[in-house]
Parts: structure tokens; sequence; C-alpha cells
């Protein structure tokens, strides 16, 4: 026994036998309780985004498009600010249909505590998504960078920082034929294709596209899409850096980077002429990579057709491959990457190894391993799209009309930017390397988002009681005292 008086109680309670199954009384499940809600964490998105203004800002923002259609605001229903916060609040606790926003609008106990106190029916969202054109989207995406560097300053970061902006695409499967805009991929599947444009050190998506999944991103949607990703940045923001994968190798996106100034590195095709420069390297200059066994880099220099400026860094990556490890299937992807003299000596059996070789171009400075290290870790973005498609919903474009899609995907790139930011506001800009950059929206959903709790108004007040022993009582309480002293938004 303890010495405590409170210590021998909780001793026979958890010593207590429980009674046998057919001795038990029967449970009697009402569902009648209006104080409870199971989204306590709305309250800490609720107050983040009002602070920032969000939805007051998406609404001016999307009724002073230019070239579009006025989306005309009804005296009842949602606005377009409200239908896309909605949205979002929606896919941050688990929405991946329109119909889900049935389950917030259930939500009585919580309707306080929410961005959007009156979450519009799902066949109305649906209906107002198909209203929003692309033009009403672009704006719509300014309005989130600026809400995004808003927050930024109040963490007190600093503008003038180095931006990395990573872009990426991902197939989106789909079915049935009411899909317009879908297409087949290169995989088979009915797909759209979104793209993304990823302020990497924020984990902050700044501008989306939605292809159809035969469109390549080497299309001239893709040059504007990073036009208009640069043209998102803060003013005053530091010296830029893009990366991409070989699917946007094209020399016109070369020239627009170093006409705005910014430096890049992008994979590139295996080519012929790529072959032929990795003969020009010397066997002594290869140097160990970076956090990368196994594998060695090494540079030369290569000038591109119609390039017009100094030749470019052509960073080469090799990688060891022992000869049991190469598949004989002829569409395996690290066969692709040994040149065909290797392959043959190693069918022969004349070599027990061979190496496989990825080409970086760059006009960036620096020794080649550290340029090839921080162009690999261009993957962060792959998990970003993952957490996007797994943690939230872009694994679905749910509707039967593009723009209403197109809308879906800008909702849910709203929803994957509030997880950066409520991040931000339970780690700090800057956490523990202990902790992930970027947590993960199903580390969030179980910490912060999908708590029960119970909203007691008491002395004009209001009191979240949260369960007993919650295990992040503490991160969720510190989130939203953030939230809550951040600066409230200016009068319009």
């Amino acid at each position: 026994m303890g010495t405590s008086g409170s210590t021998p109680s909780v001793t026979r309670r958890v010593k207590r036998k429980l009674a046998p199954v057919a001795m038990r009384p029967p449970v009697t499940i009402v569902a009648d309780e209006r104080t409870l809600t199971p989204y306590g964490g709305s309250i800490v998105v609720g107050e983040l985004c009002r602070r920032l203004g969000l939805v007051a800002a998406l609404d001016r923002a999307i009724e002073g498009a230019s070239g579009a259609r006025p989306f005309k605001r009804r005296r009842r229903g949602a606005s377009a600010g409200q239908l896309l916060v909605a949205l979002s609040e929606s896919m941050l606790k688990g929405g991946d249909a329109f119909n889900d926003m049935e389950d917030l609008r259930a939500d009585e106990a919580g309707a306080e505590l929410r961005a959007v106190a009156e979450v519009p029916p799902a066949s109305t969202a649906c209906q107002l998504a198909r209203r929003l054109s692309p033009e009403h989207l672009r704006v719509a995406e300014a309005a989130i960078a600026a809400a995004g560097d808003r927050l930024d300053s109040e963490l007190a970061r600093d503008p003038s920082e180095p931006v990395t902006l990573d872009f990426d695409s991902t197939l989106v499967e789909v079915y049935g034929r009411r899909k317009p805009g879908a297409s087949r991929a290169h995989t088979g599947q009915l797909a759209y294709q979104p793209v993304l444009g990823v302020w990497a050190e924020r984990g902050r998506v700044l501008s989306c596209e939605l292809l159809a999944g035969s469109d390549s991103t080497r299309a001239d949607s893709t040059l504007e899409l990073v036009r208009r990703t640069l043209a998102l940045l803060p003013a005053g923001h530091g010296h830029v850096g893009a990366r991409f994968d070989a699917g946007f190798y094209r020399i016109e996106l070369l020239r627009i980077l170093r006409e705005e100034g910014v430096s890049f590195s992008i994979s590139v095709p295996r080519s012929a002429a790529m072959w032929r420069a990795l003969e020009a390297i010397d066997e002594a200059a290869w140097e160990p990579a970076v956090d990368f066994p196994d594998a060695e880099v090494a540079e030369t220099t290569y000038s591109p057709e119609d390039w017009g400026h100094e030749p470019l860094r052509l960073v080469v990556r090799r990688v060891a491959f022992a000869a049991e490890g190469i598949a004989t299937d002829l569409r395996a992807r690290r066969r692709r990457t040994i040149p065909k003299t290797q392959l043959s000596l190693i069918e022969a059996g004349e070599a027990t190894t061979a190496h496989g070789y990825s080409f970086i171009l760059t006009d960036m400075p620096g020794p080649p391993e550290l340029v090839e290290h921080h162009h690999r870790r261009r993957a962060q973005i792959e998990e970003r799209i993952k957490d996007h498609k797994l943690g939230l919903s872009l694994r679905h474009l749910p509707a039967a009309d593009r723009n209403a899609n197109r809308t879906w995907l800008l909702a849910s790139a709203l929803a994957l930017n509030i997880l950066a930011m409520l991040s931000d506001l339970a780690f700090g800009p800057d956490p523990d390397d202990r902790l992930p950059r970027r947590r993960q929206a199903k580390h969030l959903r179980r910490m912060l988002l999908c708590v029960p709790a119970r909203v007691i108004h008491h002395a004009r007040g209001v009191i979240l009681r949260l369960p007993a022993g919650l295990r992040y009582a503490e991160d969720f309480a510190r989130a939203y005292a953030r939230a809550r002293g951040l600066s409230p938004p200016a009068a319009a």
C-alpha cells in the first residue's frame, strides 16, 4: 500500500475482479450528449485560421479575380473561402470524399471551435467546387501563400533565408468514364496527374496544377507553374534554388530559371549524350558520396543543345551493384542505369560488379559530392506527396467535374500546409533534431486533431476538457496557446 490517501482506492479498483460475461449487465447506448466533440483539435485549427484571417483573405482574392466569372455570394450558404477551408478541415479529420463533410456538420459541439462553423452540405460543396475556375484557384493560391508568410513573420523567421523549391508530380488513379480530363498514364491506369511546387524549408505547397495522366511534365503548363511558384515567394526572400527530376528536363525551363536568377539542379535522362559525357571523367576523379554507401560522385561539363550560355556542370553518381542483384527483366529500373558494355560483361560471366549511373545538370556551386547530396534530398517532396495521398485526401479526386477536382486538389494542398503550420506551433519552427522536421498527418491527427473533448461554457468563457491521461495534452495546449498568441488579422 502507498502512503497517499488515494493510492489504496486506486489499488482496489485495479484488483477488482470483473464479473463473468454471462453476469454482466447490458450496456445502454444513447447518443444525446451535446457537449462532446470527437474533434477537439478543431480549436487549434480554427484559432490558427482565424488569426491568419484565412477565410476572409480567400474571399477577397476570389471575388476580385480578374478574367474570371464572378463567384456569386448568396445570402445563405458558404462563400468560396468557407468552402475551401471547410473542405480542408474535413480532410484534416480524415475525410476523403465530399460526403465526409457530413461528419463535421453532425458535430454540433465542435461548431464553435472550427474555422467554418456552418459546414455546407456535401451536395452544396460539390456544386460550389464546380464554380471555382482555374483563375479563381490561382488567386486563392496567392492568398494561401500570404497566410503562410504571415505566420513566418509571427514566428520571427528570417525572410532573407535561402529558398529551396521542389517540383514533382504524382499519379492519382480514378475509376469510371465520367472523369473529364483524366487519361491513361504510362502505367495503364486511368489517372489524373497533380503537379506540385513545394517550399522545402517550410514544407508548404505554393502552387499546384491538375494534368491528365498521359500529359508530359515538360509541357508549357509546367513552365507556367514554375513562374507562378516563384511569384508567390515573399518579398525580400533569399537566393532561390530549384530541384527537378528527369521528367521536367527541358531547355526552356532552364532558360526561365536563368532569367529569374534561380539556381537549379535537374536529373537528366540517360541518353547517348550522357554516356559520351561519362567517358570524359577520369577514374581518379571519383569521390565517395555523402551518406550513400557504395556510391561515388564525379563531375564534368555539358552544354545542352540551344542552351546559349556557359557550359553547365554535369554531376554524375555511380553505385556499385553485385551481379546477383541485377534483374534479368529488361524493364527493371536498376538495369536501365547500367551501360550496355557492363551488362554484356555481367551476362557473359566476365564481371561480378557493375555500376549504375545517374546524371544531374546544375549551375549550383560547391563540391560535386555536396551538390549531389543536396539534389538527392529532393526526395523529401516525395515524402510530402506520400503524406498528401495517404495521410490526407489526394489518393482520391472524387468529382465527375474537372473544376471540382481542381478545387479538391487545392483544398488538399491547403490541408497539407495547415499540417506544416500546426507542426510549427506544436514543436516550434526549429524543432529538436530528434523529431521529424514535419510530423506526418497520421501522428498529428492522433495527437491533436481527432481528440475527443467536452465543450463547457462557464463564466462567459469556454473550457475544453480533454481525456484524463491524454499523452499529448501538453503539446495540444502549447499549440493552442501559440495559435492564440498570433496577432489578429488587420481589418479589411
